[in-house]
């Protein structure tokens, strides 16, 4: 419907239209419904971006971020990304270009994980199913992890304290 207002309106060749949301949803897995807990389902968000003249679709696989939202934008629009943007464009990536992948930090609430391929890292309360963050063996993965994520906030000038 959006888009054939747009085409009506002869303004389809002149806007950039983006389906995002906040938060995925659960419906139903694991018995949960919203989006309450860090599973795939609940931390999964779409984001379609449908530009100027663009008469195809097609799917990246590769995880991107919201923060990378507003310098898309700007990369889009031509104007320079702002200083306090810790994010960056995705526009090599709809111009599928070969980007190296990029960590991908999600949070809720208290908790905080980072996805990785082959590697999570989260810290959860007494409701957890079995928290490895107390086990020696499972350190240096832990410390590797927690170093990216406090990294990744001084670099996004994040403030909050892990």
């Amino acid at each position: 419907a959006i888009l054939g207002c747009l085409e009506r309106f002869g303004l389809s060749d002149k806007t950039i239209v983006v389906h995002t949301s906040d938060h995925g949803d659960s419906l139903g897995a694991h018995h949960l419904f919203g989006k309450e807990v860090m599973f795939e389902e609940a931390a999964r968000v779409p984001l379609l971006i449908r530009l100027p003249g663009q008469k195809r679709g097609k799917v990246v696989l590769q995880p991107v971020s919201h923060i990378d939202f507003v310098p898309t934008l700007l990369d889009l629009l031509g104007q320079p990304n702002h200083p306090q943007c810790a994010g960056k464009s995705l526009l090599p990536l709809i111009n599928e270009e070969a980007v190296p992948p990029q960590n991908v930090f999600l949070e809720w609430a208290p908790n905080r994980t980072k996805v990785k391929k082959g590697t999570k890292l989260a810290r959860r309360r007494t409701w957890e199913a079995r928290n490895l963050y107390e086990d020696r063996q499972y350190a240096p993965v832990i410390s590797r992890l927690t170093g990216e994520i406090h990294r990744w906030q001084e670099s996004a000038n994040d403030k909050l304290r892990l």
